[in-house]
C-alpha cells in the first residue's frame, strides 16, 4: 500500500493553489465529484498528488454516498472541529 494522494477542504481554493504553484508543483485539470457534492484542483509530485477539495452543492455534501467520510463535517471544519485532511493509498 502506497500513498496516493492527500486531500484538503478549504474555503479559499484560489490562495492555496498560488501558493502550490509558487512551490513549483503543476496543477492537473480540475475535478467534480459526483454525488460527493465537491469539486476539487490538483497539483502533482511525481507519485502523488495534492487535491484541494471545496463544497458547491451542500445537500448533495450532507447526504454523500460515501457518508461515513464525514465530507460535510471536513468541509465544517471551523465548527465541527474535523480534520480538513484525508489520506487516500493505493494498493
Amino acid at each position: 500500500m502506497e500513498l496516493d494522494h492527500i486531500f484538503i477542504f478549504t474555503h479559499q481554493a484560489q490562495q492555496v493553489a498560488t501558493a502550490l504553484q509558487s512551490f513549483g508543483l503543476s496543477e492537473g485539470t480540475a475535478n467534480l465529484h459526483p454525488g460527493q457534492g465537491t469539486a476539487c484542483r490538483r497539483f502533482f509530485f511525481q507519485n502523488a498528488y495534492i487535491e484541494l477539495v471545496w463544497v458547491i452543492n451542500e445537500d448533495e455534501n450532507k447526504n454523500s454516498e460515501i457518508k461515513r467520510a464525514n465530507l460535510w463535517e471536513r468541509s465544517q471544519y471551523e465548527f465541527t472541529k474535523y480534520c480538513p485532511f484525508g489520506f487516500c493509498f493505493r494498493t
